[in-house]
Order: C-alpha cells, then sequence, then structure tokens
C-alpha cells in the first residue's frame, strides 16, 4: 500500500507541473500528450527505488531533473514538434521536478519507504 500511495503522489505532482508550465505557461502541449507524458515520467519511481538508496539525495534529485528535461524535450518533439517554446517550457518542468523531487525523497524515506534510506 505504500506504493501506490507513493505512486499516486508522484503521478500527481508531475501532472500538476507538467500542466501548468506546458498547458498553461507555454501552451505547448495539449491535456492528453501531457497526461501521456505524466504516465511515462511515473515510471521512474522505480527508479527512486533503485537510485536513490545508492546516491544522495541531490544527486538523485537532479538525475530526475535532468531526465525529465530530456523525456519530456524528446517526447514534446515528437508529441507536438521542435520549438523555443517546447525546450523552455522542458527546462522549467526540469527544474520544478528536480525541486520536487529533493522532498518528495525525503519524504519516501521518512513516512512511507524507510527501507529506502541512504545508507
Amino acid at each position: 500500500m505504500n506504493h501506490i500511495w507513493a505512486v499516486l503522489i508522484k503521478f500527481a505532482a508531475l501532472l500538476a507541473v507538467l500542466w501548468i508550465v506546458l498547458n498553461g505557461i507555454w501552451s505547448v502541449l495539449t491535456v492528453g500528450q501531457i497526461l501521456i507524458l505524466s504516465l511515462v515520467l511515473t515510471v521512474s519511481y522505480a527508479g527512486d527505488l533503485y537510485i536513490m538508496p545508492k546516491l544522495k539525495n541531490t544527486i538523485a534529485s537532479l538525475t530526475d531533473g535532468a531526465g525529465v528535461f530530456l523525456i519530456v524535450w524528446l517526447l514534446g518533439i515528437w508529441m507536438a514538434g521542435n520549438s523555443t517554446e517546447l525546450i523552455l517550457g522542458s527546462a522549467v518542468t526540469g527544474i520544478a521536478v528536480g525541486v520536487f523531487e529533493y522532498f518528495y525523497h525525503i519524504y519516501l524515506i521518512k513516512n512511507r519507504l524507510p527501507e529506502a534510506a541512504v545508507q
């Protein structure tokens, strides 16, 4: 049950960030495309379980943010075509998700998955 809540929190946060940045601010992706990206990016939860215990939270969060930037940008090109707005939106999304991930990892360690604590 802990994993279900953790995945739902991650999905909701990703959906909110993507929607605000890529639909609200820059209007480069549709709601359907944002839902697809949110689902794809939520799979990175498995990476959180593997990477976070081996690396420090800061490094794991930076890795998550950079990964989100690349995935959003590359899939965004495929979905909507390349544009300056997409690149900027992807960068802002990556930064916002990186910040979220930092606090999300702390939450996971303290409340949901104490076995994931960095040794």
